[in-house]
């Protein structure tokens, strides 16, 4: 019995040690739990293509890792950021190519050409500027319709042959709400001349293509707008029914035609294009041009109207040929018989005023 009644007691204590560590597990997993759902971050994030998508940021597994000039590896808290953008800091069109024979260097391309991109990151860390390059992190977003999307920042993106560097959508920009630090100073922007109730000017970045809405100045013609990070914008302003848009007078001649030929190459939603400028500071560079994009033909929305959106796409130059890269969008709305699209003025007092603007 003695041998028996020792048999209990252990069981006994195997028993209540068991309960225990299962009691502790449990209260472990709900602090787990409960501490994702604190870290949890509502945001916004911008897509290379144009997209929006809103809701809550979950944590990385491990802090963002930004290799900064000089050498130096940084590792930075999610919670501390603030504010992210990516620019592309290399894009190209590859071949592949192959030794015509053994023991020869010369060289044939094979096959169709394929974007290469590298990008370059700039942080809002706690009000402070850092840019760098960024290891690549995966983070989750659930949206605000409850779906679980994967948001990828990286730091190179390689295409497949016959892709375009559009094809490699990347995060533009996110913000993040509640982010700890002081923000960074705001540019302001006086516009007496063409100022109305209600209506406000909007930026949208030339390298970033992001889109940052203003926000009412100390005055009724002054207007306040997100950091800008250093990156040069496009202004725009609806006013009066029209949608004015800072953009320079002086065009390359040899760009619009070809901006033109390679606009039906694009398979896009939109079937009406109207290219209303082209702008290109480097002949060997980037260029951007300016649209306005109608949907003519069937939609799945109810009744009548029909979608515009007046954007700004990039292209990459390369030679003789252009690859669409990225695009923006200023506005957009509905238009019907009775409410027809905006007229769009090139506004060269905006554009003297964003090229006066010191980022």
């Amino acid at each position: 019995m003695g041998l028996g009644g020792r048999s209990l007691n252990i069981q006994t204590v195997v028993s209540r040690v068991a309960r225990t560590l299962l009691v502790v597990l449990l209260v472990a997993a709900g602090i787990t739990t409960a501490r994702a759902s604190e870290t949890a971050r509502q945001g916004l994030v911008q897509f290379s293509n144009g997209e929006v998508l809103e809701g809550a940021f979950q944590p990385p597994k491990r802090a963002l890792k930004l290799h900064l000039p000089g050498e130096i590896l940084r590792e930075i808290p999610f919670a501390d950021i603030e504010e992210l953008r990516f620019f592309p800091e290399k894009e190209s069109l590859e071949r592949p190519w192959r030794f015509v024979e053994a023991g020869r260097t010369e060289k044939e391309y094979v096959g169709d050409p394929y974007p290469l991109r590298w990008l370059r990151v700039a942080l809002v860390v706690r009000g402070e500027t850092l840019t760098g390059h960024l290891y690549t992190t995966l983070l989750q977003l659930q949206t605000e319709d409850g779906r679980h999307e994967r948001v990828l920042l990286p730091a190179q993106q390689k295409g497949e042959p016959g892709q375009t560097l559009a094809d490699l959508v990347y995060p533009a920009r996110i913000v993040w709400r509640g982010a700890p630090g002081k923000p960074a100073p705001a540019p302001e922007l006086s516009l007496p001349a063409l100022s109305r109730p209600g209506s406000e000017p909007v930026a949208l970045g030339r390298d970033s293509l992001s889109r940052f809405a203003s926000s009412p100045g100390k005055s009724f013609d002054s207007y306040t707008l997100p950091p800008l990070l250093g990156e040069k914008v496009f202004l725009a302003l609806e006013a009066s029914g029209n949608l004015n848009v800072g953009w320079p007078e002086q065009r390359a001649q040899d760009v619009d035609p070809r901006v033109r030929a390679h606009l039906s190459l694009v398979r896009d939603f939109f079937d009406e294009r109207r290219l209303l400028g082209t702008f290109c500071p480097d002949v060997s560079g980037d260029i951007w041009s300016l649209l306005l994009l109608e949907r003519r033909g069937d939609t799945s929305l109810p009744g009548a109207e029909k979608p515009w959106r007046l954007e700004v796409w990039r292209w990459k130059s390369d030679g003789e040929r252009l690859m669409f890269a990225a695009r923006g969008m200023l506005f957009r709305g509905m238009a019907s018989q009775d409410r027809p699209v905006p007229t769009c003025v090139l506004d060269a007092n905006l554009w003297r005023l964003s090229e006066e603007m010191q980022p």
